[in-house]
């Protein structure tokens, strides 16, 4: 899982497939088996291997007690080994199977091991020979109900065996009692704490691959609509600008400034891999004040990112701006900057026509736009020269006031 985790980290980085070389290979057959399962297949896979175990610690301590402990009752040691053969096969038989996990099995394995927790005390038996059978139990409690369930089946299992143990002539003492208490208590919170965080961490990293593969496709798709921009951008544009440019009649330069206009809003949706972003409203907003006010807007831009409440206001503000010079300035070409950058932004527009004369003319447009960026870290600075120049600019941090 770390590997494969590991390789998907760096597709994610480069945006290409790692060649073969490059690749991070398992170095272990664990390695390997951790890399090729799920984590559910993995754990099944565990908890059969600890019954087998489970019932080998069993068998022994079974076949010493039927040659040193003459007191016990013989014919209940054997029936209690034979069970735990033919439910440790049918153990192996359900995984391969996939019934581990389900109600059913696990309540037919606490019946069985419950069975077998009492078999020594019922038996008259010196020790307990059931082994580790009782604790193989608490991981197929957690592998199906979690963490809850184990703690459960702990004091089942303390109950059942404490039960046992009241049965024979054992003399029972408090320390005893504990001891088998705390004997699957223990265990049971161990294995619960692993199979939850295994669990845990195993829906973080599927999460994690997941935004990973959603974030190449993304990358994929934005590569294609930058490359189709491309292949437009030189050619479409340049050719509509010098139909405007040269042609005489007032249609066809309406006509090729509303086809130029439409491709560049095309380009830019394409190399954004957005409809909406901020670059692109701002020629929208451009576009419209062209086509109504019959001006020329040279637009220039760096950066670009998606639109937002404070981009939205800061683009109102910019269109206010605009719809000013182009009905007040007098001149048939206004300029647009915009800039956005580690979450600043900002818009300047800029006309060469008659200026603002008055201040407090100046003053009120400054409050006035200011007013529409209530609410934001933003600031509004009105320049002009008369007869020369205007220049509004404003400045918005991408973050509302608290």
């Amino acid at each position: 899982m770390r590997a494969r985790a590991c390789s998907l980290t760096l597709v994610a980085m480069t945006g290409k497939d790692l060649p073969p070389a490059a690749r991070v290979r398992p170095r272990s057959p664990l390695d390997r088996l951790l890399v090729a399962l799920p984590l559910e297949d993995l754990l099944r896979i565990t908890v059969v291997v600890f019954r087998v175990g489970a019932y080998i610690w069993m068998a022994i301590l079974t076949i010493v007690t039927l040659a040193t402990d003459t007191a016990a009752n013989q014919t209940i040691v054997i029936a209690a080994l034979v069970l735990a053969t033919v439910w440790t096969a049918f153990t192996v038989l359900a995984g391969s199977r996939k019934w581990i996990g389900t109600w059913w099995f696990l309540a037919c394995d606490a019946v069985v091991v419950i069975a077998l927790a009492m078999a020594p005390g019922i038996a008259g038996a010196s020790d307990f020979f059931y082994g580790g059978m009782p604790l193989s139990f608490l991981f197929i409690a957690a592998y199906t109900g979690g963490s809850l369930w184990t703690i459960f089946a702990a004091f089942v299992l303390s109950a059942a065996t404490l039960t046992g143990a009241a049965i024979s002539s054992r003399e029972a003492t408090p320390t005893a009692d504990v001891g088998l208490i705390l004997v699957f208590i223990i265990p049971a919170l161990v294995i619960a704490w692993a199979f939850d965080t295994l669990r845990f961490t195993n829906r973080q990293r599927e999460i994690a691959e997941e935004a990973l593969k959603h974030e190449r496709a993304e990358r994929i798709r934005q590569e294609e609509r930058a490359d189709v921009a491309t292949r437009l951008h030189d050619s479409v544009l340049q050719t509509l600008a010098v139909i405007e440019g040269r042609s005489g009649e007032p249609e066809t330069r309406h006509l090729a400034r509303r086809e130029r206009h439409a491709v560049r809003r095309l380009i830019d949706s394409l190399s954004f891999g957005a409809d909406h972003s901020f670059k692109g409203k701002l020629l929208e907003i451009a576009d419209g004040v062209e086509d109504v006010y019959l001006i020329s807007v040279d637009s220039a831009f760096v950066g670009n990112a998606g639109i937002d409440a404070s981009l939205e206001q800061l683009c109102a503000v910019t269109h206010e701006a605009l719809t000013n010079a182009a009905k007040h300035s007098g001149c048939e070409r206004i300029s647009l900057f915009a800039e956005i950058a580690d979450g600043h932004a900002a818009t300047t527009v800029k006309d060469e026509g008659v200026g603002i004369p008055d201040d407090r003319v100046r003053e009120s447009l400054e409050r006035a736009l200011a007013a529409r960026l209530d609410g934001f870290d933003a600031s509004i600075v009105v320049r002009t020269t008369p007869n020369t120049l205007t220049a509004v600019e404003a400045s918005i941090e991408r973050k509302a006031k608290p």
